[in-house]
């Protein structure tokens, strides 16, 4: 089996953030609005696991549709 190794210095430069405050301030923000529309919790979930899996490039998820939903029972 053959690993793709990730250069985390590279990827820094794809960040959307400068720190990990500035992304959950957002993500919450984001998630707020959210809730005035009604959208399904689901949603808001998935938002949540960005930000948990989003740590070593900040603004930035490596997980596949599979990893999420398995994360999330969904």
């Amino acid at each position: 089996m053959n690993y793709v190794t990730t250069d985390l210095k590279e990827l820094a430069a794809y960040a959307t953030f400068e720190k990990q405050t500035e992304m959950d301030e957002q993500i919450y923000e984001y998630i707020d609005t959210l809730r005035h529309y009604e959208v399904p919790e689901s949603t808001i979930e998935v938002l949540r696991f960005f930000g948990r899996s989003s740590l070593r490039v900040l603004g930035v998820s490596f997980a596949k549709y599979q990893t999420i939903g398995e994360a999330l029972h969904l």
